[in-house]
């Protein structure tokens, strides 16, 4: 007799399902002077060190770091806020061997003040940032964004004092989608039930008849 484990079926199906979603960190880039209206969007990765849920509670300025690599100490915010939003260093990853660890320009952006840290990558892809012998003192979110959506905040939307705060930049959570996989995965848990009903109908088959007698009432 085949015996199904319900835990079994159930992980089954929490693998396929969790094959399904694409989850990644969406930032956003609202207008105040337009009632807040979305005026920009990037994807971006946190890093893999620090406290990267706190992202999605923040909403800030972004300004250029100076120095923009971040690998010495940072000049501080343009100024002390005192309202909900937080300053967010903008910073560029190097491309050479003169250039610094992920967790050194982030450790760098928090000793001078800043409240968040973003990392725009030399190229339009977006990579894991891994923490060298710094990471443990990292206590603010940072993420990495593609050279583009670095060159767009640059050029558009960080601070000046014209625009002051006028730009201000969320992180929510994003799920991707992609249709290929969605089908892929419905053929998988449609084959799997099936395999999974053909189970059950053997089992019954080969079970005795005084079981067999009690399912008949």
């Amino acid at each position: 007799m085949i015996i199904i484990n319900a835990n079994i079926v159930y992980m089954m199906f929490s693998s396929i399902v969790a094959l399904t979603s694409g989850e990644t960190l969406r930032l956003t880039i609202a207008d105040r002077e337009l009632n807040g209206t979305l005026v920009g969007l990037c994807n971006a990765e946190t890093a893999r060190f620090g406290p990267t849920e706190d992202f999605y509670s923040i909403t800030g300025v972004v300004v250029n770091a100076a120095p923009i690599n971040g690998c010495e100490p940072l000049q501080p915010p343009p100024y002390p806020r005192n309202d909900s939003l937080v300053w967010i260093a903008l910073l560029a990853r190097d491309s050479g061997a003169s250039g610094c660890y992920f967790d050194r320009k982030i450790l760098n952006a928090q000793k001078a003040g800043f409240g968040a840290a973003l990392i725009y990558n030399y190229e339009n892809t977006i990579n894991a940032m891994q923490a060298s012998s710094l990471g443990s003192k990292v206590l603010i979110p940072a993420a990495m964004v593609t050279r583009s959506c670095g060159t767009l905040l640059q050029e558009k939307f960080v601070y000046s004092p014209e625009r002051d705060s006028r730009f201000n930049v969320a992180f929510r959570e994003y799920f991707s989608f992609d249709f290929n996989v969605y089908v892929i995965s419905f053929v998988a848990i449609i084959c799997t039930s099936f395999i999974l009903f053909a189970l059950l109908w053997v089992s019954l088959l080969s079970a005795p008849a005084s079981f067999c007698s009690l399912c008949s009432g």
